[in-house]
């Protein structure tokens, strides 16, 4: 049946249930009492969103007020947008921002709603930057809670991870020379990462680990169905993968969403 979001309450050893509806008509309170005498009682502890996830979600939606409605006095209607276009495409109630809200977001749903806020960004072009008290800034790769499948992203999407510049370059992140060299690689065999030009030469000028620990990202390694959805994305490159997969190595992929 339909799923309505409860509030409960308990008060002398009583739970009282307030039930939302249009239109309160005589009778409708034993009514109801009398159904829900015949259903036992089962709790389902949750997980609530945490005080960051909280604050992280609100800095998000700033973003798209200050970049597409210009901020100010259109926040409130952009949270409101952005919560409605994340729960029609999830199929979920209305909720509330609020960790102490009984119809607030559990944890996992919490971050899949910044994951759902940092890939609408990506797609319209909004700066994912967080500015925090102390003056730093942490850019999408820092806040995304699944790394790599943000890289994985932006290389479909063939934008810097760190910066999300367009028209990024394909980076081995592993020394290719270690594979015998561009002309064996068929995107197996080393980690992949999309840099602009500006961020491809700082990686090469600065030591692995200080890039890594400097934006908590690292390239990822991909599989067969990646590699070939890729192709058109990097026309020059994954020369032994087109090779092999005209063989039938691979078999037959089709291209994914």
């Amino acid at each position: 049946g339909r799923i309505v979001m409860l509030r409960t309450q308990i008060e002398n050893k009583k739970i009282k249930i307030f039930y939302p509806m249009k239109k309160i008509v005589p009778g409708v309170k034993e009514d109801l009492e009398k159904i829900l005498n015949n259903y036992s009682v089962e709790i389902v502890p949750i997980k609530a969103m945490t005080l960051q996830q909280m604050r992280m979600i609100y800095a998000l939606i700033n973003q798209f007020s200050e970049y597409l409605a210009g901020g100010g006095s259109e926040y409130g209607y952009m949270k409101d947008i952005l919560k409605i276009f994340f729960a029609e495409k999830y199929e979920i109630p209305n909720f509330s921002l609020s960790p102490d809200s009984i119809d607030t977001l559990d944890i996992d749903t919490a971050n899949r709603f910044i994951e759902y806020l940092i890939e609408l960004g990506l797609d319209y072009n909004v700066p994912i930057v967080i500015k925090e008290k102390n003056g730093r800034k942490r850019f999408a790769a820092q806040i995304y809670p699944d790394t790599e499948k943000y890289v994985y992203i932006c290389l479909k999407k063939r934008i810097c991870a760190i910066c999300n510049k367009s028209e990024a370059d394909l980076h081995h992140y592993d020394n290719v020379n270690s594979i015998g060299g561009y002309s064996q690689c068929n995107g197996l065999k080393t980690r992949f990462m999309s840099l602009c030009r500006e961020h491809h030469n700082l990686f090469h000028s600065t030591p692995i680990s200080e890039f890594e620990e400097k934006y908590q990202i690292q390239g990822i390694w991909l599989n067969p169905q990646n590699v070939y959805d890729l192709l058109e994305i990097y026309p020059n490159h994954f020369k032994l993968f087109r090779k092999e997969y005209k063989e039938g190595k691979y078999g037959n992929l089709e291209r994914s969403e």
